[in-house]
């Protein structure tokens, strides 16, 4: 009875962890050990214990407005989740009790915040030009400054997109994923990662991969090597 007992917690733990990875791999996630928080399909946030695979808290979509994705301090102790809808930047403490609203940018998409946990970035999609927003993480109030992509070259066209970022290890360099249309029918003219420096918050060059389709996703290693994965299917080193 004791080993039938075990296999059927240790199948539950496996089916439990599959479940959890899949959420992650659909859906906004963010890791603080030992917990997991995950956007739910209804608009709402997960929080798991990943030691035990459990639920620890569900939070209600009637907390949030439109979540896009989220970000978890270093030391663990805020969860930051932008909301496209209102235009806000809702912080949260690890088992999900509301801290504070900071009103960011419209249509707010990615947030990433720094490596020494001071300053918060997010940006916003859909709207030119879309910049990124800095939020000071003790005051949770935004600084005057933000970081602007060059404007585009030749053919008029605006700032339109901001799909992702992603910071140095050393948080001295953001890496921005932009997108550039023309103003008139929303034909896509270039895409670029932008590079700044978070402390002047200036552009440091740019890296044209209009060639290789749209940007989705911009991740860091921790020699400081850049990956980025573009549609369709490309990844670029």
């Amino acid at each position: 009875m004791t080993t039938r007992k075990k296999r059927f917690s240790n199948a539950w733990h496996c089916m439990m962890s599959i479940a959890i990875l899949w959420m992650a791999l659909c859906f906004g996630t963010a890791w603080a050990a030992p917990n997991a928080y995950i956007l739910n399909t209804n608009g709402g946030m997960d929080i798991f214990d990943t030691n035990t695979n459990t639920l620890l808290n569900r939070i209600s979509s009637s907390e949030f407005s439109g979540p896009s994705s989220m970000a978890v301090n270093p030391d663990g102790t805020r969860v930051y989740v932008t909301e496209n809808i209102s235009g806000h930047l809702s912080v949260f403490d690890t088992l999900g009790k509301f801290v504070n609203s900071v009103p960011v940018n419209k249509n707010p998409q990615k947030v990433i915040v720094h490596p020494n946990g001071k300053r918060i970035y997010v940006s916003n999609k859909y709207t030119a030009p879309a910049v990124v927003t800095i939020v000071d993480a003790d005051t949770n109030s935004v600084l005057s400054n933000t970081m602007n992509p060059p404007p585009c070259r030749g053919t008029p066209c605006s700032i339109f997109d901001i799909s992702d970022m992603a910071l140095s290890p050393d948080g001295s360099r953001l890496y921005a994923g932009v997108t550039y249309t023309n103003n008139v029918g929303g034909i896509v003219n270039a895409y670029q990662i932008v590079v700044f420096d978070t402390s002047s918050y200036q552009v440091v060059s740019t890296i044209d991969l209009s060639a290789n389709g749209i940007i989705r996703s911009i991740v860091t290693r921790s020699d400081g090597t850049l990956y980025v994965s573009q549609t369709p299917n490309t990844l670029t080193p």
